[in-house]
């Protein structure tokens, strides 16, 4: 008795249809908290195989260089369009110290539609005082509008 695979003939995917598939994968790696070793898993391997199987898995260096570099241009893109329409805004510090003691902010603004990411700020190096936390602040605020 034939399996089925004797009779599919497999289609091969094009570059967007292959880069579309890593980018999901590495929002699904990101938001899972998973290892991005885990995309080298034998046993995904074999699993994704059985979906698509003109479809490989990326290493993880692959994706995490070239595919979370793609997205996260993407994602500054997308955010900069944001605050360029945006017709008032509020910067916003939030910080916290990490398991290793380093002292970490992010800077977000709102605007009346979201909020996005500006940066992560180790501040370990530095003294997080109100001036040089200005000094953030206002790099990136005239960067950005």
């Amino acid at each position: 008795m034939k399996s089925i695979k004797a009779f599919y003939k497999p289609v091969k995917l094009s570059e967007k249809e292959e880069n579309d598939l890593n980018h999901a994968l590495l929002r699904a790696v990101i938001s899972g908290g998973v290892p991005y070793n885990f995309v080298e898993n034998y046993y995904l391997s074999k699993w994704v195989g059985m979906l698509k199987l003109s479809y490989k898995l990326p290493s993880r260096t692959t994706l995490t260089g070239n595919h979370l570099v793609q997205l996260y241009v993407e994602a500054c893109h997308k955010r900069d369009d944001i605050l360029k329409e945006a017709s008032c805004c509020t910067l916003l510090w939030d910080g916290w110290t990490d398991v290793s003691h380093q002292s970490i902010y992010a800077l977000m603004v709102l605007t009346d539609e979201s909020s996005e990411l500006l940066d992560i700020i180790n501040f370990s190096r530095d003294m997080h005082t109100a001036e040089n936390m200005l000094n953030w602040q206002s790099i990136f605020y005239n960067k950005v509008l």
